[in-house]
């Protein structure tokens, strides 16, 4: 994986426990590129090392338990059906939208407090709709790799809090999307939060979450976000108000297998060995030649998983709102037209 057990091995950490999986090398493979899709690959590493705090034992057994977690089931299911696989009343409550980018110009996900009532649905059923949210932000987030969250608080009530929930909802990000959070912004928060869920929180909060956490009121968000890009709830010029609807019977599910996919899929399987290969020449060699060559083979490698992703990937609200066009070109303008 990169040869993370390789640095580990060659720190100064004890490796003797380090953890294998129970799946085989080729189960863990499929979860891997699912994993990765059209990242570069060192990057994916890095914040699995920034998460760990640059552990790299602790790194390793993270990374190995994301391949187990990707490799679940109920992954392959929210990535085919996509919203198909939710409960249409959680959907409905139009709780959480991808919308416009910060100042700092990374994707901004809005969370309405108010609207969400996780108690009422199951375990499975809130994490598929964790997962799908997660999905839907990957084409969206641009040149940056990571995304400001604005969570709105105004109208929560203890009816909207389900601890649980929480603590999942933390625990998933924490371990299985390291560095997503660029900063939470939690906006207006009433005192019922503030006086005695907040402590609660702390108590399962990751501090590398924690710590991008900045609490908000009244103007302060346009600190962060641009005054006609803010929705007009929170104090902005925007007057888009979200409401979900979901995909006709007759939106297509991902492209059905063919001999494309089929070459496809071989291709990346190759390119990804020649990865794996150019990894072990660079590590030898630490030459710039060796460098550039095995960044010739990612960008090979990226080009092919865009191309599968129609046949991965289920289409989201997104591309009905015509948001995402071909594979990953965003226009924003694109929901006040339609």
């Amino acid at each position: 994986m990169w040869k993370l057990k390789e640095i580990v091995v060659g720190s100064s950490e004890d490796p003797n426990d380090i953890k294998v999986s129970a799946k085989s090398g080729k189960e863990l493979r499929t979860s891997l590129t699912k994993l990765i899709r059209s990242d570069h690959p060192d990057v994916k590493a890095i914040k699995y090392l920034a998460a760990r705090n640059w552990k790299a034992m602790d790194s390793y057994k993270m990374f190995i338990n994301s391949l187990d977690f990707f490799g679940e089931e109920i992954h392959t299911q929210v990535r085919v059906e996509g919203e198909r696989s939710l409960d249409i009343n959680h959907l409905k409550q139009s709780e959480a939208l991808y919308y416009e980018r910060c100042n700092d110009g990374r994707l901004i996900l809005y969370i309405w407090a108010c609207r969400g009532y996780p108690s009422k649905y199951t375990a499975d059923e809130n994490r598929k709709a964790i997962l799908n949210l997660m999905n839907n932000c990957y084409l969206m987030l641009g040149e940056h790799s990571n995304v400001t969250v604005v969570f709105d608080m105004n109208g929560l009530t203890l009816a909207n809090m389900d601890m649980n929930y929480l603590r999942m909802m933390s625990k998933m990000m924490s371990d299985h999307y390291p560095e997503l959070l660029n900063r939470v912004l939690i906006h207006d928060a009433p005192w019922i939060f503030n006086i005695g869920v907040w402590n609660v929180i702390c108590t399962f909060l990751d501090p590398n979450i924690k710590k991008k956490i900045i609490f908000t009121h009244k103007d302060q968000l346009k600190d962060y976000i641009d005054n006609k890009h803010l929705p007009s709830d929170l104090g902005g010029l925007d007057q888009f108000k979200y409401k979900y609807f979901p995909p006709e019977d007759t939106e297509a599910f991902p492209t059905p297998k063919d001999g494309i996919c089929n070459q496809l899929e071989d291709k990346r399987e190759e390119i990804f060995k020649r990865f794996e290969d150019s990894t072990y020449s660079w590590i030898q060699s630490n030459s710039k030649e060796d460098k550039l060559k095995r960044d010739e083979i990612v960008d090979e490698l990226a080009a092919v998983n865009a191309k599968l992703y129609e046949y991965e990937y289920s289409h989201s609200i997104y591309h009905r709102m015509k948001v995402i066009e071909d594979y990953d070109t965003i226009n924003w303008k694109a929901i006040s037209k339609n």
